[in-house]
C-alpha cells in the first residue's frame, strides 16, 4: 500500500498510540525508555515530532512488537 506524506504520518501516529496502550504503557513509561519526557513522545503520538529511526527501533521492542520495525520505518520515510 502506497501513502502520501500526511497520510503516513497519521498511520504513524495512530500506529504508536495503539501500540503503546497495547502494550500497557503509559506516555511516561515510554519517555522515560527512551531517555527523553512524556511530553517528547505525547508530541510523537500528535504528530508535532515524529521519532527518529533508531528510536522507533526502541519503541517497537519497547511495545513488543519487533516484526512492526518493517512496516514503521516506511511509514517513517514518507515524512519528508
Amino acid at each position: 500500500m502506497t501513502f502520501g506524506p500526511q497520510a503516513a504520518r497519521r498511520v504513524l501516529r495512530y500506529e504508536l498510540e495503539r501500540l503503546c496502550a497495547q502494550a500497557g504503557k503509559t506516555h511516561f513509561d515510554v519517555g522515560e525508555r527512551l531517555g527523553t519526557s512524556r511530553v517528547a513522545f505525547t508530541h510523537m503520538v500528535t504528530g508535532r515530532n515524529l521519532p527518529a529511526k533508531p528510536a522507533l527501533e526502541i519503541l517497537m521492542s519497547y511495545f513488543g512488537s519487533p516484526d512492526h520495525i518493517p512496516r514503521m520505518l516506511e511509514l517513517l520515510a514518507w515524512r519528508n
